[in-house]
């Protein structure tokens, strides 16, 4: 099976600037580098300037001040981006600890990072501790806002977000509505704010083959953004993306071709050469192109992608596993099967560091795997992977 990129967007992950003294001038002008370097893709570059902002912080306003916990957020986030789960919950945690103590457990500047300890379990495929994190994080901003608040829309996306990717649509179509509802109600049906919800919620319409009411969310989000940011605006690209793949998965490939053609052009015009969201573009055409059996096209397309995801993210970062997974199912398709079992072996090594033994991603690829040694006359590798499913099996 290929995989095919799709946006989600969720909560505010980034911190923003501060306040106006000598210290935090220079504190905010640091940051708002980080940002601009993470929005461009630059990470290595964000992650030093990151480390650099802690050590500022440190300095300047102590180790338990808040501007320290801003400078921890960022850089765990960088670190999240780049697949080092690891350094990023340590740092998460330690900015949540100083928020805690400076603001309180339930103040609306703790959820943020609450949430973001909860993307990063996500991430991580731990169900159970996002879910709870994210029913905490509600949980507060009812109480501190109300019901019908736009802040508790975004959790209402963000835990919604746990129940679809654990395949609980009616729970997750419920707390998706009801936050369309909220946000439409606050901002109007045609805010940019009301994007990322619309796209959630056709997500659900997908998971349940219902595509007749994914498509018109799904165009409307694109309506919305070309408003909004216009034409050329790199924000169009998200939405065109979601939409692209909204038409390969039901044969539009016509259609899917020419949109995410589109989102392509976008952001080779407006992002650096080596920024991931290139590289998503680039893996989704690349699937296009194999669904219409045009594989040279297709490597190409997937080739690219895995050199992009290389270079920004590096080699073990779980989307440069997703582009050699798609690699080697083209290889499969062709029976270049000794090719196909390489990457996929290498892809099994870098999803095996982040995701449980039993999730559906390494169990499709060792599936792959098997039928591969099988077609090269490899039955004893092929009966020790099917063994290993067996064991893996509910």
């Amino acid at each position: 099976m290929r995989v095919i990129i799709s946006i989600i967007t969720l909560s505010l992950l980034l911190s923003v600037p501060t306040g106006s003294s000598v210290e935090n001038t220079d504190f905010d002008k640091i940051n708002a580098q980080v940002i601009a370097l993470y929005i461009h893709g630059n990470y290595d570059k964000a992650l030093l300037l990151a480390e650099e902002s802690v050590k500022i912080a440190e300095q300047n306003f102590g180790s338990k001040h808040p501007n320290t916990a801003k400078s921890l957020n960022n850089l765990a986030l960088l670190y999240k981006t780049t697949g080092k789960y690891k350094d990023a919950e340590k740092h998460y945690q330690r900015a949540l600890s100083i928020k805690q103590k400076h603001y309180g457990p339930d103040h609306p500047i703790t959820v943020t990072t609450i949430n973001n300890l909860a993307e990063l379990a996500k991430a991580q495929s731990q169900y159970d501790r996002a879910q709870s994190l994210l029913e905490n994080a509600l949980a507060i901003r009812e109480k501190q806002f109300g019901p019908d608040h736009p802040k508790v829309a975004i959790s209402l996306n963000n835990l919604a977000g746990i129940y679809l990717v654990r395949s609980d649509l009616d729970k997750a179509q419920k707390l998706y509505e009801r936050a369309l509802k909220i946000i439409t109600t606050a901002y109007g049906e045609n805010h940019p704010n009301a994007i990322p919800t619309m796209n959630n919620l056709a997500r659900v319409h997908i998971a349940n083959k219902n595509f007749t009411a994914a498509e018109p969310l799904l165009m409307h989000t694109v309506i919305i953004t070309e408003k909004a940011s216009g034409s050329g605006h790199p924000a169009l690209a998200g939405p065109l993306t979601n939409l692209a793949a909204l038409y390969e998965k039901t044969e539009k490939l016509d259609q899917a071709e020419q949109i995410c053609k589109r989102a392509l052009v976008i952001r080779e015009k407006t992002l650096a050469p080596e920024h991931p969201k290139i590289a998503e573009s680039l893996n989704n055409l690349g699937s296009i192109y194999q669904s219409r059996s045009q594989a040279s096209q297709a490597q190409a397309c997937y080739e690219r992608a895995m050199k992009i995801w290389k270079a920004s993210l590096g080699s073990k970062h779980p989307l440069t596993a997703t582009a050699m997974n798609n690699l080697a199912t083209l290889y499969s398709d062709r029976r270049e099967y000794e090719k196909a079992i390489d990457l996929f072996e290498d892809a099994l090594k870098i999803k095996e560091r982040s995701l449980p033994p039993n999730h559906p991603e390494i169990i499709d690829t060792l599936e792959n795997m098997a039928q591969c040694y099988a077609h090269t006359g490899d039955i004893k590798n092929a009966r020790k992977i099917r063994l290993r499913l067996k064991k893996l099996e509910p």
